[in-house]
């Protein structure tokens, strides 16, 4: 782009899903409508994945093919979808199209793991197109994306990023499955070889954690950069709670990882009468519910997807918020989101949700897998009810002064002007 010219840059968005479907849908989505009301042009790209957060995108007839990978049907299909996560072709060659279409000054890719590919930067470098990357997860550095040694243990030694792939194999890391664990670690293996991810300019990370452990991975500090996510103003205006609050929320994508089943357990140590609502939805939803009705947990309310509007209400009548997850959590949105409605948050110590919760100020942290600790914390909510409240309303200065819109846009307008 010309110097000289004092129009914004045009940036392009790129995830592989443009809908509810987890946290980072949801920062994506906030950012283009912030970018927006800056007076940017910001377009869109990802697959056709239903439904979307949007309507009537433009250029939305080149949007590759969504592949769902746990509903495949037949050999053939099978082959063909297990081929895309090495180089989806069809998403390279409708992505070039989609560029030269919309002659961005900016590619801002989020996840494009497994579904878009690798193969949608190609197009970039040809056309000499700046590019950053957001990771909302460890899969660059992880062949599971979850930093789980044999999906129970946290592999603090990054251990395929540092000494090779066939860890993942050795300890069956992706779903304690060897015949998916090798395919992972072959993927892994195959975009490190090939230095796909090389030609990002820069990434961005949510939290300094997570910086860390790229930066320890052999990725050099000055690609990376730190930019938290932010809340947007309609949670920033929310009013500090008046009353105390009459169960526990769960918000997020209910998936092994975040520790459900840790929470499930504990509830049933606890008698069953702690009241939770579960808010998501996710791959181990149904084996949630299951387990739930076998320890006979009747306090449970299972609320599915909930909107954003819908949220609001949700945290502000919430005792606490509990993020019980037992993997590297790069933020924690559900954090803020619980800050901002004046409510404190339970959660496991471990990557980026460290930097967010001052224990028994803003919240309780506590070892990942741990029933007792968590137990004891719920207790502590329950017992200590003004305790409680008070550390809500501490959250809810920590992110008004932390993770506001202009925070992000001065970081993320710096780093624009330096690569356009």
């Amino acid at each position: 782009m010309n110097k000289a010219n004092k129009q914004k840059p045009k940036i392009v968005l790129v995830h592989n899903f443009l809908g509810p479907y987890g946290g980072a849908e949801t920062v994506v989505y906030k950012q283009y409508d912030l970018l927006k009301s800056q007076g940017y042009s910001v377009f869109l790209f990802g697959s056709n994945y239903k439904p979307r957060f949007f309507e009537d995108l433009p250029h939305e007839d080149l949007f590759p093919s969504h592949t769902n990978y746990d509903n495949l049907q037949g050999v053939a299909q099978k082959f063909n979808a297990l081929l895309k996560p090495f180089g989806n072709k069809e998403a390279e060659n409708n992505f070039r199209a989609f560029l030269k279409e919309v002659n961005p000054d900016l590619v801002h890719f989020h996840s494009v793991f497994w579904h878009l590919s690798a193969s949608v930067i190609q197009p970039c470098v040809e056309m000499k197109i700046p590019i950053v990357m957001t990771l909302h997860e460890t899969r660059l550095i992880c062949p599971s994306g979850t930093l789980m040694r044999s999906g129970q243990t946290y592999c603090k030694d990054l251990l395929c990023a540092t000494q090779g792939a066939w860890h993942a194999i050795k300890h069956r890391c992706y779903e304690k499955s060897l015949a998916k664990s090798i395919l992972v670690a072959a993927e892994f293996k195959y975009r490190t070889v090939h230095k796909l991810f090389d030609q990002v300019n820069q990434f961005i990370c949510p939290s300094k954690a997570l910086r860390d452990l790229l930066v320890h991975s052999g990725v050099h500090d000055s690609r990376v950069s730190v930019i938290p996510n932010f809340i947007d103003d309609s949670w920033m205006d929310l009013p500090k709670p008046e009353k105390k609050g009459n169960y526990f929320l769960f918000a997020g994508r209910i998936s092994r990882e975040k520790g459900l089943h840790s929470l499930m357990q504990a509830l049933y140590e606890l008698d069953g009468t702690v009241p939770v609502k579960i808010a998501g939805d996710g791959p181990e939803a149904a084996n949630i519910k299951k387990t739930a009705k076998q320890l006979n947990l009747k306090n449970i309310e299972f609320l599915g997807f909930v909107k954003s509007s819908a949220m609001y209400s949700l945290y502000q009548n919430a005792i606490a918020n509990i993020l019980p997850c037992n993997w590297f959590e790069s933020f924690g949105l559900s954090i803020i989101e619980s800050y901002a409605a004046g409510r404190p948050c339970i959660a496991s110590s471990i990557g980026g949700i460290a930097d967010l919760i001052d224990h028994e100020k803003t919240g309780y942290l506590i070892p990942t897998d741990n029933i007792k600790a968590l137990k004891n914390a719920i207790t502590a909510c329950v017992d200590q009810p003004n305790h409680t409240f008070e550390m809500g309303k501490l959250g809810q200065t920590f992110i008004k002064n932390n993770f506001n819109k202009f925070i992000f846009l001065e970081k993320y307008q710096s780093l624009v002007r330096s690569l356009t």
